[in-house]
């Protein structure tokens, strides 16, 4: 019976329905997508970051719910203080929300109890001590539109990795180091 299974599942295994799940085959097309950054905040009528924007940053420039830049001349990016103060709060509160949703974990399933307490504990303390509001990234892009005129585009992300890419983007793109002025 050993023999009839193993050579039944080895004979399964060399059917060509894997290969069709390979990668671009002959005759299909391949298109490129602009990069979406998701989720920025961009400046609202208050003069603060208080609105979701789609980001498109591509070879066709920078675009916005604010404006096109087709012509990057220079672009920015700052980071927010990190505020001590804040970070204590935040870590403690954290720490003790953590610690008391760790605690119920251990009363509904006492053996879960020795994964679930360390980690909320953890988990509460690291969102908590981020309340100081480190990982928000300014951006600020100065270039032209179609028509010539000077455009400044403003906008932040909240999360540190979705800024990284920007930045990425924005030198592939414009072929500018961060504060370099094209000539």
């Amino acid at each position: 019976m050993k023999k009839i299974l193993t050579s039944l599942m080895m004979a399964s295994m060399l059917l060509p329905s894997t290969v069709l799940a390979s990668s671009i085959r002959p005759g299909s097309s391949f298109k490129t997508y602009p990069v979406l950054f998701e989720p920025a905040w961009c400046i609202g009528e208050e003069e603060e970051f208080d609105r979701e924007c789609d980001i498109v940053i591509n070879e066709d420039g920078v675009t916005t719910p604010d404006g096109h830049i087709i012509d990057v001349k220079q672009w920015i990016m700052t980071g927010e203080k990190y505020d001590i103060g804040k970070g204590i709060v935040g870590g403690a509160a954290g720490t003790a929300a953590g610690l008391g949703l760790g605690m119920a974990t251990c009363g509904l399933m006492l053996p879960v109890c020795l994964f679930t307490l360390p980690a909320m504990t953890g988990l509460g303390a690291g969102v908590g001590g981020n309340a100081a509001g480190a990982n928000s990234k300014f951006f600020t892009i100065l270039g032209n539109d179609k028509d010539g005129n000077a455009i400044i585009l403003e906008f932040k992300y909240r999360n540190p990795n979705f800024a990284r890419k920007a930045m990425k983007e924005l030198y592939r793109t414009t072929s500018l180091a961060m504060g370099q002025l094209k000539s």
